[in-house]
């Protein structure tokens, strides 16, 4: 299973929004499905190409996305429930976007502060650093 992040362009409102999030559900192999205006997370066993053509067919720009915003490096997960307790944090930082965490490292998207994503995640109970 494999997550990939899709920079998109053109969505302006929840409709659009809405719109992408169907359309990405729809396609074999796609497990969960996660979209903002900027971002969309796809976790599955689908080519990313798939997944663009998609959003394309809907008259929607999508990219695979860059390096993310902020990467940090995690300690102290062990286990599925700590992965939701770090992306519960994650969701409360400002123009945190979207983010991929795992039990060592944190890749997040959007605009957001270093310093807030960091503040989250050891108010969580968890460490966290800039990862070089």
């Amino acid at each position: 299973m494999t997550t990939t992040i899709l920079a998109l362009s053109g969505l302006s409102c929840g409709h659009c929004v809405k719109n992408v999030t169907q359309v990405l559900e729809k396609i074999d192999g796609v497990e969960t499905v996660t979209v903002t205006k900027e971002f969309a997370k796809v976790v599955g066993d689908v080519d990313p190409q798939i997944l663009i053509e998609a959003v394309k067919a809907e008259d929607y720009g999508a990219e695979l996305a860059g390096e993310p915003s902020v990467y940090l490096a995690l300690n102290g997960l062990s286990c599925g429930h700590c992965i939701k307790n770090m992306e519960k944090a994650l969701s409360a930082v400002e123009n945190a976007e979207i983010f991929d965490v795992s039990k060592t490292e944190a890749k997040i998207y959007g605009n957001v502060n270093v310093q807030a994503a960091i503040d989250a995640i050891v108010a969580a109970g968890y460490e966290a650093s800039v990862k070089q």
